[in-house]
């Protein structure tokens, strides 16, 4: 049985409302389930339900829903209002319980969620409480280093997924914009790679700065732009900003086996974690970058002949911009500029394309 023939099975018993057999279906397959974002979601949905659903008849979320698809969506449409209220400060919370029972999300998922998709969850818990609190994400102080005069930042993303474009837009909207600088966001959708859609991006954008983003990233330093800029002014030499990145070259090709330095949260299905290292209060000089966010003041085409998929296209453009005599550099950050929602991690072809990066790169 494979992913697709699996769902459609859940599917069938959804619609009747057979839910000890979806509870079956599901735990009998894990390995299966694995191998799918949506699935892994439902997985963990059904763990949390199964012991109320068999003793009460309770079921949170997943009830009168006919598909698989339709408890996803409606699942990670309340993740992401979960996680505003927990970085935005204009999200107070006041309506959740009004949208939690238009939803059908009972407790456990809340507080599963909570800590789940959000690092700062004894505030997210609080403001739940009636509690707003101290919203401390994102309002550090900063004041600009030069003065900024017809500068253009364009945010360059590929997405599939329009929903998830939407949120990423949403955290962009909210960032402060200096006086003297204008920006712009480019959505390429259905790109045929990564690469490819890159391309597109940067052919279409006449903006000094760019900043190639997948569509899962948040950006809640709300001052992201000034600091990017004045980081890139200060470092005329540099051609890739990136949120964090290695500092050698791995000799397996993959660039979280080696020390790595800066700050990101990363946010997978169940559980938010801090990836934070710097050597000094310092920004560091490093050899790739994660993908996640890379942002540039130069424009060097990404490795489309090569790089045809959604893996090494990142270490790939650090190794083109080195060609060139860039440098490649990772900005100190007093608190992560950005959370990565990445979830469920598709290593799929991941071995292909790290035996084509060794090959072109090894050596140079």
């Amino acid at each position: 049985m494979n992913t697709d023939e699996l769902i459609n099975i859940i599917n069938k018993n959804l619609e009747k409302r057979l839910y000890s057999c979806v509870f079956e279906l599901v735990l009998n397959n894990a390995e299966i389930i694995k191998k799918s974002n949506e699935l892994s979601y439902f997985y963990y949905l059904c763990l949390l339900n199964k012991e109320d659903y068999e003793k009460q008849g309770k079921l949170g979320i997943i009830q009168n829903r006919e598909s698989v698809q339709d408890v996803i969506d409606t699942y990670l449409g309340f993740r992401r209002l979960i996680q505003r209220m927990a970085y935005c400060s204009e999200y107070d919370g006041s309506d959740l319980l009004e949208i939690m029972n238009e939803l059908g999300v009972n407790v456990k998922e809340l507080i599963w969620t909570i800590n789940s998709a959000t690092f700062n969850s004894a505030e997210a818990i609080e403001k739940v409480k009636g509690n707003p609190g101290a919203i401390s994400v994102g309002l550090s102080t900063y004041t600009p280093k030069h003065k900024y005069q017809d500068v253009r930042l364009d945010f360059i993303i590929c997405s599939n997924d329009a929903q998830e474009l939407d949120e990423a837009l949403y955290y962009i909207s909210r960032l402060y914009i200096p006086e003297g600088v204008e920006i712009d966001v480019l959505s390429i959708e259905d790109a045929q790679s990564m690469c490819a859609g890159y391309n597109e991006g940067m052919r279409a954008s006449s903006a000094k700065y760019k900043v190639y983003m997948h569509h899962d990233v948040r950006i809640i330093e709300r001052n992201f732009i000034p600091m990017l800029i004045d980081t890139f002014m200060e470092h005329e030499d540099a051609g890739i900003i990136g949120m964090i990145g290695t500092n050698g070259f791995p000799k397996d090709g993959i660039m979280w086996n080696i020390e790595r330095f800066g700050s990101v949260w990363d946010t997978h299905i169940h559980e938010t974690t801090e990836i934070r290292l710097y050597p000094s209060k310092n920004d560091v000089e490093v050899m790739l970058c994660d993908g996640l966010l890379l942002a540039t003041q130069y424009d060097v085409p990404w490795r489309d002949d090569i790089f045809d998929g959604w893996d090494f296209y990142d270490a790939s453009q650090c190794m083109e911009f080195k060609r060139k005599g860039y440098k490649v550099i990772v900005p100190y950050q007093d608190s992560s500029w950005c959370i990565h929602d990445c979830g469920f991690l598709n290593f799929k072809q991941y071995d292909h394309y790290k035996d084509l990066f060794l090959a072109e790169y090894t050596g140079v």
